[in-house]
């Protein structure tokens, strides 16, 4: 099967990937442009950037592939990719002890099945360490233990594929 992606572009040229809300936002709105002849402009919803470490909102351009800070005007590409996922392709999961069972936002579910698929195929450790997109801290995966662990803090929780 296949699904689209979006993307923006930083300044050294590599694509990143929106989070999951923004990618299904930004497709809708291009359906309804494309398909509806609605407008091909729209305002995000305030976004945080680690890079940046500030927020802010963006004017998005589908007609010109263009993203631009409403605040400073400094604009960037944006690119949408049609993408592949394997049938076998699973989801990931961790615990939280309020709500229950919660998805990771799919480019974290990307790095983690990578490092699993590394550590099943006898290439890589049972735990390992990955900087979830949109945070700052560390987290230890430990694929043995079924378990993550935020690594700056003691704090651990369960994690599940499917």
């Amino acid at each position: 099967s296949s699904h689209v992606q979006w993307y923006w572009q930083k300044s050294n040229g590599e694509f990143h990937l929106y989070n999951d809300m923004m990618n299904e936002i930004f497709e809708k709105l291009y359906v309804h442009w494309k398909l509806y002849d609605e407008p091909s402009e729209f305002e995000t919803p305030l976004l945080s950037s680690l890079i940046e470490d500030l927020s802010a909102t963006y004017k998005i351009d589908l007609a010109n592939n263009r993203q631009t800070n409403t605040r400073t005007s400094h604009s960037r590409l944006i690119a949408r990719r049609l993408t592949h996922t394997s049938s076998d392709n699973r989801h990931w999961f961790y615990f939280d002890n309020d709500i229950g069972w919660i998805r990771y936002e799919q480019q974290a579910e990307n790095q983690i099945e990578q490092a699993f698929q590394c550590y099943r195929s006898g290439q890589g450790s049972f735990t390992v360490d990955i900087r979830l997109p949109g945070r700052s801290d560390t987290h230890q995966f430990n694929f043995l233990k079924g378990q993550q662990r935020i690594k700056s803090t003691t704090m651990t929780a369960n994690i599940k594929r499917e």
